[in-house]
């Protein structure tokens, strides 16, 4: 669907084996969502400090891990 679309009713078509199908949908008017990092919308104060916690318990039990592996593997 092109980004220039205008709003309204639409029917979509496709053909394929000389059959055809088709689906009515509607262009609804506003704009697109922004895609990439962060979606649609900025990230708030509290979700940034959540996601950060996350990665920091992540990284330290994964280093509790190898370390708990290395001290086995010397015994």
């Amino acid at each position: 669907m092109s980004n220039t679309a205008a709003a309204g009713a639409a029917t979509l078509r496709v053909q394929c084996a000389g059959r055809t199908a088709k689906a009515a949908f509607t262009v609804l008017a506003g704009t697109a969502a922004q895609g990439g990092l962060g979606g649609a919308r900025t990230p708030n104060t509290a979700e940034i400090a959540a996601g950060t916690a996350l990665t920091g318990m992540a990284i330290c039990a994964g280093a509790v891990l190898l370390t708990r592996r290395h001290s086995r593997s010397r015994i």
